[in-house]
């Protein structure tokens, strides 16, 4: 449903002579359909009756890489169910702390009307806050005993957070390392889309998600949505690392062979294979880095400030519509990285005196 419609011509600042239309709807005053930027003489294509059906090959592996984890985490959850080991106390805290961000999200985030299909409305969103539940549950039951014998330094920080322990320095510090790694990374896709200004071609400029600038319930409902995704996808890399480790022998050619993979759902979309590679590979290489390094709960938060950074609205421009939402971006991610800073000084000075 929309009130307006509105279309602009323009050109990519770096490179003027590519053309490009905007067009975008609103209802009453907010955004409600995704811009599209199209050259002149295209005209919008309808979306599917069903939604989306990206056949790209970025999402094909995105796609392999899902599978590959929820499949084959299962047999070796089961493994380790059977045997009695593994943290399953933490498992059940993490399946309820994602059940809850599911299910949080739909309450916040959806657009609720009194009426039978409400009812329908909140089974599907309980079906899938039950699924994303348990699949990272069993994903993290999976490989917890192994990678605790094998990499202990990985789990440290992770645990204590699980086992209520946020005020630990250790977790403290891994939260601030994971707040400065999410800036690199960040970084490392600016610089990607500088490289393309400088070599002549549009940028691929990264969109904010329309739906954070539709309101406060809105952006709170990504807000709690990002979380689970990032559990997700921390959880996902360390088991595919785990995984190949497992077939390869090696945990260096694992983690490379990692690297390649989630490098490749974004590197083959790219249309300039020379500057997608590279980027791609750079930015997951220190992904990698960070979890071998520091351990799960530094790279999740550096996924986390990465995503949440590109996807909500940052803006220097206070007099914008939604400076609010900019600002919650801004001093969320700031607030993070204090927590970080002041928890890993345990209480002591920053400067000693005398």
């Amino acid at each position: 449903m929309a009130d307006a419609r509105m279309a602009w011509l323009g050109n990519y600042p770096e490179t003027p002579e590519i053309p490009i239309r905007v067009e975008a709807a609103e209802y009453h005053g907010r955004p409600v359909s995704y811009t599209e930027i199209l050259s002149p003489q295209q005209t919008p294509l309808p979306a599917p009756a069903g939604g989306g059906n990206d056949r790209s090959p970025g999402a094909l592996v995105y796609l392999a890489l899902e599978l590959i984890v929820m499949i084959g985490s299962v047999p070796f959850a089961r493994y380790n169910l059977r045997l009695g080991r593994g943290d399953t106390r933490g498992a059940v805290r993490l399946g309820l702390f994602a059940l809850c961000l599911g299910l949080g999200s739909w309450l916040i985030g959806g657009t609720h009307a009194a009426g039978a299909g409400e009812a329908d409305l909140f089974v599907m969103a309980a079906m899938r806050s039950v699924f994303g539940a348990v699949t990272l549950a069993l994903t993290y039951v999976s490989f917890e005993p192994f990678v605790r014998r094998s990499w202990p330094q990985t789990m440290i920080s992770w645990s204590r957070v699980l086992a209520g322990g946020f005020r630990d320095p250790l977790v403290g510090r891994d939260i601030l390392i994971g707040c400065l790694g999410g800036v690199v990374l960040v970084l490392i896709q600016s610089f990607g889309n500088l490289l393309y200004g400088i070599r002549g071609t549009a940028a691929l400029k990264v969109s904010t998600d329309l739906v954070t600038l539709s309101g406060g319930r809105f952006l709170a409902g990504e807000f709690l949505l990002l979380i689970a995704d990032t559990l997700n996808k921390a959880l996902g890399i360390l088991f595919l690392i785990f995984l190949f480790r497992v077939l390869l022998r090696k945990q260096w050619l694992a983690a490379g062979l990692v690297i390649v993979m989630l490098a490749a759902m974004y590197a083959t979309n790219d249309p300039n294979p020379l500057i997608g590679w590279p980027v791609n590979i750079v930015f997951f290489g220190l992904m990698v880095f960070i979890l071998m390094q520091f351990g799960l709960l530094a790279v999740a938060v550096a996924l986390f400030v990465a995503i949440f950074v590109n996807q909500f609205p940052v803006n220097t421009d206070w007099s914008v519509w939604y400076a609010g939402e900019a600002a919650f971006t801004v001093l969320f991610t700031v607030a993070l990285a204090l927590f970080g800073f002041r928890t890993a000084l345990a209480g002591q000075p920053l400067f000693k005196t005398g």
